[in-house]
């Protein structure tokens, strides 16, 4: 609450001296966005940032990486509300634009990979989040390194859409190289890894491997 009180402060005097189009106005919008997303209000969220982006659009410009990183929170603070092709909009358009400003191969063309393919999962179009998802790991390695997070999750991502797709051989592949990494980055003792060996369960049951499958959900439980 605190919080929320000083920015819309910030917003308020930002608006009365600067005027209600003044970027600055924006960027303010766009803190209290940011916020109200983490708290999963998700419409206001979307409503502070719908005004924000054409105010710092005008002031940067149409291509500017700031204002294609608004386009791509827009993208997800759209996809939480299952407003999904709104959200491969946005999405696809910061996309657009990081390709264009940063190059293909940049960690944030990864990630915003990554995103669209959350999309295209929620819309159980599993052959496009499959190529999406397959795309954002091979920028994230390259830009981010094997051991990063982000690859991690990505490449997670991936074995379930294989998972979807009843390609089961290469998902559990896929589920047992993230946890490789975790383990060696986390610990065995992290959440993350307790929930990748719950994910490794679910395609092993799939597999009918009933007995690795226990083993891993003892696993997941001990973490």
């Amino acid at each position: 609450p605190e919080a929320e009180s000083l920015h819309r402060a910030a917003l308020a005097l930002r608006e009365e001296v600067l005027g209600p189009t003044h970027p600055e106005v924006g960027q303010s919008l766009n803190n209290l966005s940011n916020l109200l997303y983490a708290q999963a209000r998700f419409g206001e969220a979307e409503a502070a940032l719908s005004r924000a982006l054409p105010l710092l659009e005008g002031a940067l410009g149409p291509a500017h990486s700031e204002v294609a990183q608004l386009r791509s929170n827009l993208g997800l603070i759209l996809h939480a509300q299952g407003k999904h092709d709104a959200a491969e909009v946005e999405l696809r358009r910061a996309l657009e634009l990081w390709e264009a400003a940063l190059g293909p191969d940049h960690a944030n063309v990864g990630l915003v990979r990554n995103n669209l393919a959350l999309v295209y999962y929620a819309k159980e179009d599993y052959v496009a989040a499959e190529v999406e998802y397959r795309k954002a790991v091979a920028v994230q390695e390259k830009a981010l390194g094997v051991d990063h997070p982000n690859v991690a999750t990505s490449r997670g991502n991936l074995a379930q859409v294989l998972l979807e797709r009843d390609e089961l051989e290469e998902a559990e592949a896929e589920h047992r190289k993230v946890l490789a990494v975790q383990l060696r980055v986390l610990g065995p003792g992290h959440p993350d890894v307790a929930r990748s060996h719950n994910n490794l369960a679910q395609v092993l049951i799939a597999r009918q491997a009933h007995a690795e499958a226990e083993t891993e959900l003892r696993l997941a439980e001990s973490g």
